[in-house]
């Protein structure tokens, strides 16, 4: 056809129309309703309306209309006037209605994609309590309730992330694992669900402007504490202990790499076998290089093997007020800590300042309200896995309620929204720019470091 040639869209769908209401072969039909869908998918916004009036109800044009309508309110931002104008229009395929309306997302529907078998069938389930927790706690201030649509991601994570596409849930939350979230995520990403991921390992947030780390990585952490170190100006001296496996140099190397931008003198790193449990020989020579803190890059199951052994080898973990000789202020990155630690070897870690991602500190000013609430509906105390589900559906929420309309004006959403620290949550990697919340250990349990220091050098 002439004006299709010529790209003038709206006259070769006129076209198309007037030859379609006409008597035509099979074979004819078919190909010009293969026309007109092609051409639909390419006319602009701005012909669409008046081509839709031009056009008589009955027209075979129209439902392509309405769905290349739909499809470009959602890309601008317009989730809601799409789900009306779909919702509204009678005629329509319903398996290309069903795609139109998955694509801007249900804002009342949320996707959890976490394992639900194999090993780590229990962290999935945790996660899945908190985000069904906050489904349900917040309704409100957060809007109505919401739907968790919960798939496995433990085998086939890219699969499970293209299912929950399809039931049009507006976010998903979940994959705490690396490998999981790098099959996951550039599913997600095509189909523009937005993924808040708990995965902590390197570059996966870097798959697409969809994907958001909702988690502090043990990298941030170590950070953190090198440069709180640095800011207490009375410790320059430090060792750094770590596990001989790719997540304990990854992270001892963050927190020397940060100690180099200041004062703190890095004395040694001492690597051991994961599976040790007599260290103290190893920790000795610290003692002589007068070793004023230690840094720990391990769990804080782990911790409790470590910290006494450091006490063996003369390094008595001590508050910051107390140190000198013999008395060394402990730092560790902590993973999965709690209450447990002080219980069992509270004498050991005496002082220290922990940076574990998440702890169930239910006098918490910011999250005591969830702990508690957790406490109460599950009998325990949660842990960092449950307050991902629960801190993510909250934002979610949250936004749908006073910035976003489904998964594009989420995406967008996401990436302006403002943390506790006044600034964008996420950076345009999708990293959080927050800093991490560090605990330090007392006599009566373990709280919420609130005093900051300043790094010195830095504008007040």
């Amino acid at each position: 056809m002439a004006a299709e040639q010529r790209g003038d869209l709206s006259a070769a769908l006129a076209g198309y129309h007037s030859l379609l209401v006409r008597p035509q072969s099979l074979h004819v039909q078919v190909y010009l309703r293969g026309r007109i869908r092609t051409l639909t998918t390419r006319i602009p916004m701005a012909q669409v309306a008046p081509l839709l009036q031009k056009l008589p109800p009955a027209s075979p044009v129209r439902p392509w209309l309405i769905l290349r309508q739909a499809e470009l309110l959602t890309q601008s931002g317009k989730e809601r006037a799409a789900r009306k104008l779909l919702n509204m229009t009678k005629g329509l395929d319903p398996a290309h209605k069903r795609r139109a309306l998955a694509a801007a997302g249900h804002p009342r529907r949320i996707g959890a994609l976490v394992p639900l078998s194999g090993r780590l069938r229990g962290l999935g389930l945790d996660l899945l309590r908190g985000m069904i927790l906050a489904a349900d706690l917040s309704r409100g201030s957060r809007g109505h309730f919401a739907t968790i649509v919960a798939r496995d991601s433990a085998r086939d994570p890219a699969g499970a992330a293209a299912s929950l596409g399809r039931q049009g849930v507006v976010a998903a939350v979940g994959v705490p694992l690396s490998g999981n979230a790098r099959l996951a995520a550039p599913v997600c990403q095509k189909v523009g669900l937005p993924l808040l991921t708990g995965a902590d390992g390197k570059g996966v947030v870097h798959l697409g402007s969809a994907i958001f780390r909702a988690v502090h990585s043990p990298i941030q952490r170590a950070r953190a504490l090198a440069r709180y170190l640095a800011a207490t100006q009375k410790v320059v001296r430090v060792a750094i202990l770590h596990p001989n496996n790719g997540y304990g140099r990854r992270v001892a190397k963050a927190f020397a790499d940060e100690a180099g931008k200041s004062t703190l003198v890095v004395v040694d790193t001492v690597a051991y076998n994961r599976k040790d449990t007599t260290l103290y020989k190893r920790f000795k020579p610290l003692v002589a290089k007068r070793t004023q803190a230690v840094f720990v890059a391990d769990s804080a199951i782990r911790l409790e093997v470590v910290a006494p052994q450091l006490g063996l080898a003369g390094l008595q973990a001590a508050p910051l007020r107390k140190l000198g000789k013999g008395k060394v202020l402990l730092l560790s990155t902590a993973e999965g800590l709690r209450s447990r630690l002080v219980t069992n070897v509270g004498h050991s870690v005496a002082g220290a300042v922990l940076a574990p991602g998440f702890y169930a500190d239910a006098l918490d000013p910011r999250l005591g309200s969830f702990v508690k609430a957790f406490q109460k509906v599950f009998g325990r105390a949660p842990g960092r896995y449950a307050a991902l589900g629960y801190l993510s559906v909250q934002r979610i929420r949250s936004l749908l309620v006073r910035r976003a309309q489904g998964r594009v004006s989420l995406v967008k959403a996401l990436a302006v929204s403002t943390g506790a620290h006044k600034k964008p949550l996420f950076n345009k990697q999708g990293e959080r720019t927050d800093p991490p919340r560090l605990y330090r250990v007392h006599t009566s349990g373990i709280r919420l470091v609130t005093t900051r220091l300043r790094t010195p050098g830095a504008k007040p």
